[in-house]
């Protein structure tokens, strides 16, 4: 039967010869590869002596769908991403309420930090939509709602909920204890496990968009403070097929807090003055230190003196040391520039003088050129990690 089909195949790139040009030949047994039921369409055609119609009409109808399907991107064995994804013919928003002046919202939005701030165990709504083009097809459409550091060099490492807050759950909830991030909307699916790296396996929220649209009533169940190693997080709300195939990704800045109002103050207050924010500091509140050598554990009232607090800083040892590394994957050479790069500017916020920053600064530079010669040309894309 396979031989039979083959020759098939043959006879009819020959006889298509005469009669087509060599871009509608490719196309049309591209298609004969995808669906047999279009090979049938095909041939009909061609007896119909329709083929001035052909390339026009025929693959306007039946390849919008292959196109679609070919420029979404299936991530499963991936870690998940925060770069927006946008898919031809398919127009994926999220959007928060206009309304936020009420003092029991339990949320704020930063128009100039581009950021949600949510309170602890506060709830947020968010408006998603989906609309396709009149050529777009319209599958079943799921949103998936998944927490991760947006920090390049964190962004493989999964959001894990702290021990404390799971111990708050109620009996019933025990299964949902890994979960940071949950919906009240009714058929939720909660997917992914504890630990787990990689798109498929985080933690996250699926919801099933009735009439290309939905409220996701989403509730926030651990903070910032908790999370490890990282601090900076984002919420990424991922368009996706009944196939697991995604088709747009929506990323928004977010940080759950206790005082979610003081902390967007501070660091837009911050953003405008081009300092790096800090942590509050409660000068009200006692804290707990070690009174005596043999580690005796007292109360006393915590003494902080005026001023502003200061990175600190130090003399940076520099060393010069070339390496040549030969990585699996363009994406985690990616990784590796942008870790070494991180590191590096760190250390010239910690340097004591010009002239140490000046040369910290030297490798920041040797390292982007570096990054834009090797990865120049490459796909990131990679199946590998």
């Amino acid at each position: 039967m396979a031989g039979n089909s083959t020759n098939e195949s043959q006879e009819l790139r020959t006889g298509l010869s005469q009669l087509l040009n060599s871009e509608d030949i490719d196309m049309g047994l591209h298609m004969v590869e995808i669906d047999g039921s279009v090979l049938s369409t095909f041939v009909d055609r061609v007896i119909d002596d329709s083929v001035s119609s052909l390339s026009q009409d025929l693959f306007n109808e039946s390849t919008v769908e292959q196109v679609v399907l070919r420029e979404s991107k299936n991530l499963t064995g991936k870690p998940p991403s925060v770069e927006e994804l946008l898919i031809p013919g398919v127009f994926f928003t999220v959007e928060l309420p206009g309304d936020q002046s009420a003092s029991s919202a339990g949320w704020v939005y930063s128009d100039k930090l581009k950021k949600l701030f949510v309170k602890l165990e506060g709830s947020c709504a968010f408006t998603v939509k989906v609309e396709c083009d009149s050529n777009s097809p319209a599958p079943n459409w799921y949103v998936r709602a998944m927490l991760v550091f947006t920090l390049p060099e964190f962004n493989h490492i999964p959001i894990q909920r702290c021990h404390n807050h799971r111990a708050k759950d109620a009996p019933e909830d025990a299964d949902l204890s890994m979960h940071v991030i949950r919906c009240q909307n009714g058929g939720t699916q909660y997917v992914g496990r504890d630990g787990g790296a990689l798109f498929e396996e985080r933690c996250a929220v699926r919801v099933t968009l009735e009439d290309n649209n939905a409220t996701l009533a989403l509730q926030f169940m651990c903070q910032n403070s908790c999370f490890k190693p990282a601090k900076l997080t984002g919420i990424v709300f991922t368009l996706e097929d009944t196939y697991g195939n995604v088709y747009g990704r929506r990323t928004m800045s977010l940080k759950i807090c206790t005082n979610y109002r003081r902390d967007k103050l501070n660091e837009e207050n911050s953003l405008r003055s081009g300092k790096t924010p800090t942590k509050t500091l409660d000068r009200s509140r006692p804290y707990k230190r070690n009174r005596t050598a043999g580690g005796t554990v007292g109360t006393s009232q915590a003494v902080i003196p005026s001023g502003k607090v200061r990175v600190k800083q130090e003399r940076v040892s520099i060393e010069p040391c070339r390496i040549s590394l030969t990585l699996p994957s363009p994406r985690v050479a990616k990784r590796v520039f942008e870790a070494a790069i991180g590191l590096i500017s760190n250390a010239v916020l910690r340097a004591d003088n010009e002239q140490d920053k000046a040369t910290l600064m030297t490798y920041i530079q040797t390292i982007r050129e570096e990054r834009s010669c090797s990865l120049d040309g490459c796909s990131q894309d990679s199946e590998i990690l």
